[in-house]
């Protein structure tokens, strides 16, 4: 099987291969500390792709992939399996019978798309395709889903040991729809190639049926990526672009990533590019870590999309340093932007590891800030899911949720408040609109939980998103600069890694006082009941009884009037869920601005006064009007 062990493995001194030569394999040195240093603790396997792609038609690719795959877990593999996401769009898949509402963040399907692979062959020759079979019989619920694959082996393979292949596959691409797929002279291929599902440790395939509501989860490795486009085409994708070489009518466009677990790429006739650098010289760890490079932004837009190709910019410029001084060093050398078209808006809101698709409409008023923070978002993304590589279909609440947190903290020290935007005097905070749109949805159940298992699409993106950042903020303002420094921590210690939220809750927890903050307020909403409601439950002259309904125990303020109109406050840990005031009384406020609990599931039964409304209401009503007006934002 041309197992090779790792001990013996010697670097390649051969040239590149053309796509012509289907039976060679790509040959690169890996040294044990390499994958132990991309990956510490968690799955050790390693997987490095050289792809070899031929655009043959408007919409339609014909590539071969050579694969290093690196087995270190700690059981033999008998099998390999592949996830093959781009069968998401083709009649029969779980993903389109999935689809809430018919349709996927505004879009909806039209052309559908497929993939096809003709050809998996061993190093030495050996075809492997007709022993390969979609049947998994685990219930997935849609038995012509082809969004996976299993491939037998003809021996197992030992821990410590690589394995080359070659794969022959083509593709079509969809109309644009959910990452994916093309509109009028533009075609951008995400999730587009055969890619090998992660092995656990225990010998465990995490492979799955693509849901609707999933996203993706694969090894480390490296990505050398030629695309064989028309010359008249402008070709982007991630990584940095290391030739061009004319030939003809053709051009070959070679680009190169390292330290990565996905690639995309897309083309068009119509677009234009902006190529700028964002901000000094710093050594990176993408493909040569002792060399010190800029970070090269290129933005790939249409000329209907100047302006918002001008915010992201400028956006992009002053929220890079802020992610990189929050989460740790950004390790690419170039950043690709790409504004998709508006009649290719389905692409659009997706992140890559060093590029990502963002989408807006130029004809919203400019204070929404909505391409700002859906570019902010997808920057995020390249920590928390990129660096940070979470299983995103088992716990996206690792990978959306802390991306939105992380949104919210730079948009803020980008624009300070109200980051969200502002009309004169009247601003939109990017943390109440959190709140309000988390409390939207009544579903109290717990974030950690499979993509799959939210009701909606909605629901999925009221909890996952919001709620966890409205979570993972309201214990922020308990201790803010503490949680700045874990979080940091945290994704410095499982940067090339795939944490479980188990990882993240002994992350923030280093001492006792941390562990119980973090108990009652991001264990109880990752495991058990994600809200709960603070009450002023009764109030008299004499007395008022306030209570907690739910599992989130935050500490906050209660602002106290007297009835000879004297004022004050005093804490209220609402671990102890019942908390009685004595009089003489005349109104009682629960977490007054700047709120505490921005989890919180209803703030209009904060507040009672003896002499008419109390002051929570009316601005809790408002938040949540202005959160259904808004609720189609989002990335």
């Amino acid at each position: 099987m041309a197992q090779v062990p790792l001990a013996r493995r010697q670097p390649s001194t051969q040239a590149p291969l053309t796509a012509t030569r289907v039976t060679a394999a790509l040959v690169v040195a890996l040294a044990t500390r390499d994958a132990r240093a991309q990956h510490g603790d968690g799955p050790l396997n390693r997987a490095d792709y050289t792809i070899d792609a031929r655009i043959t038609g408007p919409r339609t690719i014909e590539a071969t992939e050579r694969i290093r795959w690196v087995h270190r877990s700690d059981t033999p593999a008998r099998t390999l399996e592949w996830h093959l996401y781009a069968n998401a769009f083709a009649p029969g898949s779980l993903f389109l019978q999935t689809l809430t509402g018919g349709g996927h963040r505004g879009n909806t399907p039209g052309a559908q798309g497929s993939i096809t692979v003709h050809s998996i062959a061993l190093s030495d020759g050996r075809e492997l395709l007709p022993h390969t079979t979609h049947e998994f019989n685990d219930g997935a619920g849609a038995p012509r889903d082809r969004t996976r694959m299993r491939t037998p082996l003809p021996e197992p393979i030992p821990r410590d040991t690589a394995v080359e292949l070659v794969v022959r596959f083509s593709l079509r691409l969809p109309d644009a729809f959910s990452r994916s797929g093309c509109g009028d002279r533009f075609c951008f291929a995400g999730q587009w190639f055969p890619k090998l599902a992660v092995l656990e440790r225990d010998g465990r395939w995490n492979n799955f049926a693509l849901h609707a509501q999933s996203e993706f989860f694969a090894d480390f490795g490296r990505y050398e990526l030629s695309i064989d486009a028309p010359r008249d085409a402008m070709v982007f994708a991630t990584g940095r672009t290391s030739s061009v070489v004319l030939q003809g009518d053709r051009a070959i466009h070679r680009f190169v990533l390292g330290r990565a677990h996905d690639c995309a790429f897309g083309w068009s006739t119509r677009t234009t590019r902006r190529v700028l650098t964002v901000n000094d010289a710093r050594v990176r760890d993408g493909d040569d870590p002792a060399e010190a490079r800029s970070v090269v932004l290129d933005v790939v837009h249409t000329a209907p999309d100047d302006v918002l190709a001008e915010r992201a910019i400028e956006l992009a410029r002053r929220a890079l340093p802020v992610f990189e001084r929050r989460f740790g060093p950004y390790p690419y050398d170039k950043l690709t932007i790409v504004v998709a078209p508006r009649d290719a808006a389905g692409v659009g809101g997706m992140e890559y590891p060093g590029l990502v698709t963002v989408e807006g409409n130029a004809s919203l008023p400019r204070f929404a800030r909505t391409i700002e923070y859906v570019t902010a978002h997808e920057l995020a993304h390249q920590w928390f899911y990129g660096l940070v590589a979470s299983d995103e279909h088992a716990h996206p609440v690792l990978d959306e949720g802390l991306a939105e947190y992380a949104t919210g903290v730079v948009l803020d020290e980008v624009y300070g408040a109200p980051a969200f935007g502002h009309v004169g005097s009247v601003g939109f905070g990017f943390w109440a609109m959190q709140g309000a749109f988390a409390a939207l949805d009544e579903d109290a159940g717990p974030l950690a939980r499979e993509a799959s298992r939210f009701a909606t699409f909605d629901s999925y993106a009221a909890l996952v998103y919001r709620r966890t950042s409205a979570v993972l903020a309201t214990l922020e303002r308990s201790e803010p600069h503490e949680l700045r420094a874990l979080v940091r921590a945290y994704a410095e210690q499982y940067r090339y890694r795939h944490p479980s939220p188990d990882d993240l809750l002994r992350a923030l927890s280093p001492t006792a006082p941390a562990r119980a903050r973090v108990d009652r307020l991001l264990r109880a909403a990752l495991n058990s009941r994600s809200t709960s409601n603070l009450r002023v439950a009764s109030l008299d002259a004499d007395r008022a009884v306030l209570l907690r309904d739910g599992d989130l125990a935050p500490t906050v303020t209660v602002a106290i009037e007297r009835s000879d109109g004297s004022r004050h406050t005093r804490p209220w840990n609402t671990a102890e869920p019942r908390l009685e005031i004595p009089g003489p009384l005349r109104s009682v406020t629960i977490d007054p601005p700047p709120n505490v609990h921005l989890a919180e599931s209803s703030r209009v039964d904060n507040a009672r006064s003896l002499s008419g409304p109390g002051a929570a209401p009316l601005s809790a009503r408002v938040s949540n009007v202005i959160a259904l007006l808004l609720r189609w934002l989002g990335p």
